[in-house]
């Protein structure tokens, strides 16, 4: 009864929570960075993280959380429902097409940014006639 009277205590001045989310930030650096799940998992076994609130942080805001639950289960010896399955392919799916429409629009970016490029230098290029009767190519020949 200490630990439970103790737990709530922290958990009251906020300190749990803090922890959490520390620990959950953590994980997602990690699996941001292209560390493989299991080594992640295997990393914060002895935490005691599994099932947690971490666990929940981590699977809401990571785009490989679903992967992290999936092996935090397995690790710990935990089968998952047919309707956490579903769950998890669901937020799989999801995160595909957010990457798939990040990537789109980088896409755009890049090509907004080359034209905006291609105008910079035809602009300089105008100026440099005016002013030498050259274009910047010819004169940068000389």
């Amino acid at each position: 009864m200490i630990h439970g009277k103790k737990r709530l205590e922290s958990s009251a001045r906020g300190e749990i929570h803090g922890v959490y989310i520390t620990n959950a930030i953590e994980i997602m650096r990690m699996l941001d960075s292209d560390v493989d799940v299991k080594d992640v998992v295997e990393k914060y076994k002895t935490k005691g993280v599994y099932g947690s609130d971490v666990t929940k942080l981590v699977l809401e805001f990571s785009k490989k959380g679903p992967e992290y639950v999936e092996q935090c289960m397995s690790v710990a010896g935990v089968e998952l429902t047919s309707q956490m399955r579903e769950k998890l392919e669901a937020l799989k799916a999801e995160n595909r097409q957010y990457a798939e429409n990040e990537l789109a629009r980088n896409r755009e970016i890049k090509a907004d940014k080359t034209e905006e490029l291609a105008r910079a230098s035809s602009q300089l290029d105008e100026l440099a006639t005016e002013n030498t009767g050259k274009d910047t190519n010819q004169a940068v020949q000389e």
